[in-house]
C-alpha cells in the first residue's frame, strides 16, 4: 500500500492522512550513488488528492520520500507528485567547518550526524574499516556524505532513517540472462576503444619489461583485426620491474573486454518472444550483480545493476540499467593481492617523499622574531620541493604576521605577511623550491608580529614537505639524549677491576643540563667520588 503522512509526523507505522489506493501510477526511480526519487499520478477529484502537499510524506515498498514539487493538470485530471527519498532531507543542513581525521566512514558518517544535529534521528552503518582524513567546509549534509562516498569509493544505502557506505550495496543473486540481436526493448552499448591486446607497459624513470610487450591472447579470435591493439600505458608509481608486471597484468585484464552497458525496457520487452529469457530482472535491486551470457563476443561478463525504475503497482521493474562490467572473482581477489604488494612497495616511498612536522607544545609569538620549526632534510638527487604551511592561531589583538623561510640558514627572498583578526585566525600558505642540490639541508621558519601576541596551540602549527628523493625529517618523539655510560668498579683492597657495568639512560631532556653522580663506599658510609656530567641535545 502507499501511505502520506503529515509533514510533521515522526512515526511512520499507522496509515497516516490516508491511503493512496487509487493512484493512477507510482513508480520509483533508483540509480546507483544518484538520485532516488518517487513519482506519483492521482485522480484531482478524489478527496485524498488534498494531501498531496509539498513536504508531506509519502510511504511506498516500505520507504519515505518527501514531497518536494506538484504538478496539477486539468486537461487529464491529474495531479503528478514528485518526492525525494527521506535521506535529502540532509539538504537543509549545512556544516560550516568540520575535520573527521583518521576515522572509518562509519565513524566519518557519525560525525555528520553529529554537527548536523542528527545522530539521535539518522543511523549510519558502514563496512569500510579503511582509515581516511576528510574534511567538510561548507557543505550541506549530502554533499558532506558524498564525500565520503567518494572518499572510501563505497556504495551508498539509503533505508530511511538508515545510512549506509557499504563495499557493495547489492548482491550476486545468480541471475544470467542471455543477450543476442536485435532484441526489442533491449539496448546495449559496446565501446572497444579501450580494448588492448598488447601493452607496452614503462615505469618510473623508463623502467620496462625485459620481453617489453605483454600479450592478452583473449582477443586473437576473427571479430578482431589481425593485427595488433597495442597500448604504451605509463605507470608512474611502479619503481620496479616486479610491481610494473604487477600493474601492467592488471590493466591488460580489466581492458580485455568492452565497456558495455545495457538498457532493458519491460514495457517493450514484454511484447517479444525473448521476455522469458530476461524475467528475472524485473525483481532485482540496484546494487545487484547480473551475469550477461554474451553470445555474440562468446563470453560472460558481470554488470552491475546501476539504475532501476520500479511500477509499484505491479511490484515489478520496469526499466533496468546494467552498467560497467566487473572483474570476476578470480579476478577481484588477484585484485586484493596486487594491492597488497603495491602497499607494500609504496609505503616506504610515501614516507621518504613525505616529511612531517607539528608543534608538540603551545608556542605564544610576540613582536620578537622567533624561529618555530628548524627540520633537517636530505635529498638523494637533485628535485623540487613543496611546502605546505598551515597555522592555526590566536591573536590577542589586529596585528601583522611576517613569516621568514630559510634553507640552510640562507633567508628565502620572499615577503610573506598576513592580517590577523583577533581571535582564532587560520592561515595556508604553498610554496615551491625549485632544484635542491642533493645532500643534507636545514629548512627554518620564524614568525614575528608588528604588535600584540598570537597563541599557537599544540598542533597548531603544520609543514608538511613534498618531492621525490627525500629523506630525513623530524620524528614525532620528544627531544631526547642518549647517554651510554660504562661505570667501573674497583676492588680497592685489590687495587683492581672487579666487573665492567653499562648503564644505558633515555629520558627527555631540556636544552642543557647537569647531572652529578655520587658514588658512597657504603661500608664505610663516605664519598668516594663526585663526577658532573653535562648533557647537551645535539642539532
Amino acid at each position: 500500500m502507499i501511505h502520506v503522512y503529515d509533514k510533521k509526523e515522526k512515526s511512520f507505522d499507522k496509515n497516516g492522512l490516508a491511503v493512496l489506493n487509487e493512484a493512477v501510477e507510482c513508480k520509483i526511480i533508483e540509480k546507483l550513488n544518484n538520485e532516488y526519487e518517487l513519482i506519483l499520478s492521482y485522480p484531482l477529484h478524489s478527496k485524498k488528492a488534498q494531501y498531496l502537499q509539498p513536504f508531506n510524506v509519502i510511504k511506498a515498498d516500505g520507504q519515505l520520500f518527501r514531497i518536494y514539487n506538484t504538478d496539477k493538470d486539468s486537461n487529464t485530471g491529474l495531479v503528478t507528485v514528485y518526492a525525494r527519498h527521506i535521506f535529502y532531507d540532509l539538504l537543509n543542513y549545512i556544516i560550516e567547518d568540520r575535520r573527521a581525521e583518521n576515522k572509518t566512514c562509519k565513524e566519518a558518517l557519525d560525525i555528520i550526524l553529529e554537527e548536523i544535529g542528527l545522530s539521535e534521528v539518522y543511523t549510519a552503518e558502514s563496512d569500510l574499516t579503511e582509515v581516511a582524513t576528510q574534511y567538510f567546509v561548507k557543505k550541506n549534509g549530502v554533499e558532506a556524505v558524498f564525500l565520503l562516498v567518494n572518499e572510501w569509493q563505497g556504495e551508498l544505502v539509503r533505508d530511511n532513517y538508515t545510512i549506509g557506505i557499504m563495499k557493495s550495496k547489492g548482491t550476486d543473486r545468480g541471475v544470467h540472462i542471455r543477450y543476442g540481436k536485435n532484441i526489442i526493448g533491449i539496448s546495449e552499448k559496446l565501446n572497444c576503444d579501450n580494448v588492448a591486446t598488447w601493452i607496452y607497459p614503462v615505469g618510473m624513470d623508463g623502467i620496462t619489461l625485459p620481453e617489453k610487450y605483454l600479450l592478452n591472447p583473449l582477443w586473437e579470435g576473427s571479430d578482431y583485426p589481425d593485427f595488433a591493439l597495442v597500448k604504451m600505458v605509463e605507470f608512474k608509481e611502479a619503481n620496479s620491474e616486479g610491481l610494473l608486471r604487477i600493474e601492467a597484468q592488471k590493466y591488460l585484464d580489466s581492458h580485455a573486454i568492452p565497456d558495455v552497458n545495457y538498457k532493458v525496457d519491460f514495457i517493450l520487452l514484454g511484447q517479444t518472444e525473448e521476455y522469458r529469457n530476461y524475467k528475472a530482472l524485473e525483481h532485482v535491486e540496484v546494487g545487484d550483480i547480473v551475469t550477461v551470457k554474451h553470445s555474440i563476443l562468446g563470453i560472460d561478463i558481470k554488470v552491475k545493476v546501476i539504475s532501476i525504475e520500479k511500477d509499484i503497482l505491479s511490484a515489478k521493474n520496469t526499466r533496468v540499467e546494467l552498467g560497467q562490467p566487473l572483474s570476476t572473482l578470480e579476478q577481484y581477489f588477484a585484485e586484493i593481492s596486487r594491492n597488497s604488494e603495491i602497499l607494500a612497495s609504496t609505503i616506504s616511498q610515501a614516507l621518504s617523499s613525505m616529511l612531517y612536522f607539528t608543534n608538540p607544545s603551545t608556542l605564544i609569538i610576540g613582536t620578537a622574531e622567533k624561529e618555530v620549526i628548524y627540520m633537517p632534510i636530505g635529498t638523494v638527487r637533485n628535485t623540487n620541493i613543496m611546502y605546505y604551511l598551515i597555522l592555526s592561531v590566536n591573536a590577542s589583538s589586529v596585528c601583522t604576521l611576517t613569516i621568514k623561510y630559510s634553507l640552510d640558514n640562507s633567508i628565502i627572498s620572499i615577503n610573506l605577511k598576513q592580517k590577523l583578526q583577533i581571535g582564532d585566525n587560520l592561515i595556508a600558505i604553498p610554496m615551491a623550491l625549485v632544484a635542491i642540490p642533493e645532500g643534507g639541508h636545514y629548512f627554518s621558519v620564524k614568525l614575528s608580529l608588528d604588535t600584540g601576541s598570537i597563541t599557537i596551540m599544540p598542533n597548531g602549527l603544520q609543514l608538511a614537505i613534498d618531492g621525490r628523493n627525500l629523506t630525513g625529517g623530524l620524528s614525532s618523539e620528544i627531544p631526547h639524549a642518549e647517554v651510554r655510560e660504562e661505570l667501573k668498579y674497583s676492588d680497592v683492597s685489590s687495587n683492581r677491576v672487579t666487573f665492567n657495568y653499562i648503564v644505558q639512560s633515555k629520558v627527555p631532556i631540556p636544552a642543557a643540563c647537569t647531572e652529578m653522580l655520587i658514588y658512597t663506599d657504603v661500608s664505610e658510609d663516605r664519598t668516594t667520588e663526585v663526577v658532573d656530567i653535562i648533557l647537551t641535545q645535539e642539532v
